[in-house]
């Protein structure tokens, strides 16, 4: 999950596509990277009192740090790798280093596979693997996104800065090495909303098809409720209710993405 304006719904988008994983039966691991102080960790209920037992910081160190111990959300189902502002501004700083220290042997490619190893190593036991970033492009944002198979990035309808930062994000990409794939969603949509009908067409000039217009996030109030209650988001209103068929849809989309990508790499039988 990446935006490069805060304010996008990154974070509750997040811990909403994790939790309908969970819901469809599969296994899946968030990895909080954003230092928000209501994040995704607060948002899904976990402890994020320092010090913490593991973090971010543990998982780059993989045998030289603390052995892997993500807190359990839903048992057997969900984890979580909590951060909060001190320990992330911590492993920002490391990142830095490690980046500084590879960079003498491995030149331009030094940051390439530093977050990325340290998942690959995690992630066989899960689904799928959730990263929420930090709105910056420093260090952590740039080896998050190096990581990354899909990138999902959402749009606040209502904000036209927010839609223009579109540009900020297809252009850090492009000097990624492996680029990942990103697709954008559209989010606080209100359809009888003028500004958002002229902020959806202008994210279609600057996304063109990577624009998931049929995922598009309506504004519910019911989302911050679920959020404080640590739970599913309950389809109790017209309106939460074709918010709950659009976090459906984009689950199917990553669950499609996944087969895909196992399939193209020889992972998947048909």
């Amino acid at each position: 999950m990446a935006a490069r304006k805060g304010g996008a719904g990154k974070s509750a988008l997040a811990v909403l596509l994790a939790r309908e994983l969970v819901r469809q039966g599969l296994k899946v691991l968030v990895l909080d990277l954003d230092p928000q102080r209501v994040g995704a960790s607060l948002r899904l209920g976990a402890d994020v009192r320092s010090p913490l037992a593991y973090t971010a910081v543990d998982l780059v160190l993989g045998q030289r740090g603390r052995p892997f111990s993500p807190q359990p959300i839903v048992r057997d189902r969900l984890d979580l790798i909590p951060g909060n502002q001190r320990d992330l501004a911590s492993f920002e700083r490391r990142l830095r280093e490690m980046h500084e220290e590879r960079r003498l042997t491995l030149g331009r490619d030094a940051r390439h596979g530093m977050l990325d190893a340290r998942l690959a190593a995690v992630e066989v036991g899960y689904h799928y693997v959730i990263v929420d970033t930090p709105t910056g492009f420093g260090e952590v944002t740039t080896s998050a996104l190096e990581a990354a198979h899909l990138v999902l990035s959402p749009i606040d309808m209502k904000s036209a800065d927010n839609v223009e930062s579109v540009v900020d994000l297809l252009e850090h990409l492009e000097e990624l090495r492996g680029r990942p794939a990103v697709c954008f969603v559209p989010n606080r949509w209100v359809s009888r909303e003028r500004q958002c009908r002229l902020a959806l067409a202008r994210a279609r000039a600057l996304c063109g098809p990577r624009l998931l217009t049929d995922v598009s996030v309506p504004e519910c109030a019911a989302v911050p409720r679920a959020m404080s209650e640590h739970r599913d988001l309950v389809a109790s209103t017209e309106t939460a209710a074709v918010l709950s068929q659009a976090v459906w849809r984009l689950g199917q989309l990553v669950i499609g993405f996944g087969f895909g990508a196992a399939l193209a790499a020889g992972g998947v039988s048909t």
